[in-house]
């Protein structure tokens, strides 16, 4: 092959290597524009996933408050026995213990120099430390019994309180029932305020004071296949059937509280709503509930399960209640 030759040859080479690097280039093109639509893509995915995840938790923080306006009666304080407690004995003051100081002296005269304590003369050196040690076990038995002393004063007061408040809970004392539910109970969460009477023959009256137009919600929220929120007026029916379920759960939430924390068995439960009066077309605190509750039936019942509005039945009750239009007034339940 003559030199032209080789120059042909040659430039037929290079127009290879760069047809090919040209291809590879092209290639290396497609490839990054298809792994940047791939992690749009993805990128997508996740965007509407996390979309999806947050309409879902938006409608199920819906579901469950609207759960919880029906449930208030499922929860409730811990019982307490006001007569054991007026009983109960008084706390015994501690006795001074020397525990810590009996194992020092014992360390002390049980103290036998080995041989090398001996040979180093460090024998009176080590009973000197041991003798310190006995001053500050000493100490600290005196320290630890300051301590006990106080833990006792204070649950010697605590105990001098429960017994004065049992025995004016026990005598139906009005201030004290309006303590213990102040104090002890979750009424305050259930209502906006609560009023307590007790008259001659010691049946406790309650009126509890609610904004029912301003708990329960007027709209429904519900999780579309497109993963968004819809959310539209709730139906006339549906809404007075939550509202009437979430006053009567506050019945029952009362009622269950009542007879947990004070020494009562029985009581008359009127719940107040802030609604419009007809006679004067003023908003006004309406009785649109009034109940005899009873422990033992209460008791009877499955607590967890019951549909609050249908379990009313198991009660005497003033209570006027129209699918469409909600509440009525009514009379207060007087007598037992």
């Amino acid at each position: 092959m003559g030199w032209k030759g080789t120059i042909r040859s040659l430039n037929a080479s290079i127009k290879r290597s760069e047809r090919e690097a040209q291809k590879n280039r092209n290639a290396n093109i497609r490839l990054q524009q298809k792994q940047e639509k791939e992690f749009k893509q993805m990128q997508l995915a996740i965007e509407r996933q996390l979309a999806f995840n947050n309409a879902a938790d938006e409608v199920k923080e819906f579901e469950n408050h609207l759960n919880a306006l029906i449930t208030l009666h499922v929860k409730t304080s811990k019982y307490i026995d006001w007569l054991e407690l007026s009983i109960s004995s008084k706390p015994n003051p501690p006795i001074m213990s020397y525990e810590n100081k009996n194992i020092a002296v014992n360390a002390y005269e049980t103290f036998s120099p080995n041989f090398f304590q001996k040979l180093f003369k460090r024998t009176n050196k080590i009973k000197k430390l041991l003798q310190q040690k006995i001053e500050i076990a000493e100490n600290t038995d005196k320290e630890l019994y300051k301590q006990s002393i106080k833990k006792f004063d204070l649950k010697l007061s605590e105990w001098k309180k429960d017994i004065e408040l049992s025995k004016k809970v026990l005598s139906y004392d009005e201030e004290s029932f309006n303590h213990i539910l102040q104090n002890r109970s979750e009424l305050p969460l259930a209502c906006l305020k609560y009023k307590l009477d007790i008259k001659e023959d010691k049946l406790l009256r309650i009126s509890i004071y609610i904004n029912g137009q301003e708990i329960v919600p007027t709209e429904v929220k519900l999780l579309l296949k497109s993963g968004k929120v819809s959310t539209k007026k709730m139906s006339k029916t549906k809404y007075y059937e939550i509202y009437q379920d979430y006053v009567c759960s506050i019945l029952f939430k009362v009622a269950r509280e009542v007879f947990a924390l004070l020494p009562v068995k029985e009581t008359v439960i009127t719940i107040f709503d802030h609604i419009l009066d007809q006679s004067t077309a003023y908003l006004r605190d309406i009785p649109i509930l009034s109940s005899l509750m009873i422990n033992e039936t209460i008791n009877k019942l499955n607590i967890d399960k019951i549909d609050p509005s249908e379990a009313l039945k198991n009660f005497s009750h003033n209570m006027s209640f129209k699918k469409t239009t909600g509440f009525e007034p009514v009379e207060i339940l007087k007598e037992n």
